[in-house]
């Protein structure tokens, strides 16, 4: 699953429900099978695939920037651990507790610390830059839109 449906599902699960892996993955498992299921869905499902592919080959680019090729199944533990954590502390701890969390999970599934540094900060300078060009050149469309929808 990706890291951007195990975001996803978590942010679902209901608050009383019974806690722990085992209830989290069921659960995570009940989401995907309505999302398969369902066609009008299935926009969702490839919108979160497309958003968690481009996370994780971003942070793969930043990682080989510096000569460090991760393996897949590295860098999709490492990403969907560091992902599922700093999502649960963001609120509380801002976006410095999110770099940490990704630059542990990168470090504990085998990336060198300096290099998980390194790439950690690479990919959120290119996540953040990236998106601004396009951001401008869509902010017209916006407040025309804003201002067509009060009147």
């Amino acid at each position: 699953m990706t890291a951007g449906l195990g975001g996803f599902v978590f942010s679902l699960r209901p608050s009383g429900g019974r806690r722990g892996t085992p209830s989290a993955l069921v659960w995570g498992v009940g989401i995907a099978a309505t999302l398969v299921r369902r066609p009008k869905r299935w926009p969702v499902l490839l919108g979160m695939t497309l958003f968690s592919v481009g996370e994780l080959s971003a942070v793969w680019a930043a990682m080989a920037a510096f000569g460090y090729r991760m393996a897949a199944v590295a860098l999709v533990l490492g990403y969907g651990v560091g992902y599922v954590v700093s999502r649960r502390s963001a609120p509380r701890g801002g976006s410095g507790i999110i770099d940490v969390v990704l630059i542990l999970a990168l470090a504990n599934v085998g990336a060198p610390l300096a290099l998980a540094v390194v790439g950690t900060f690479t990919y959120r300078f290119f996540n953040l830059w990236c998106s601004v060009p396009a951001s401008l050149a869509a902010l017209s469309g916006v407040r025309r839109l804003a201002v067509s929808r009060h009147h």
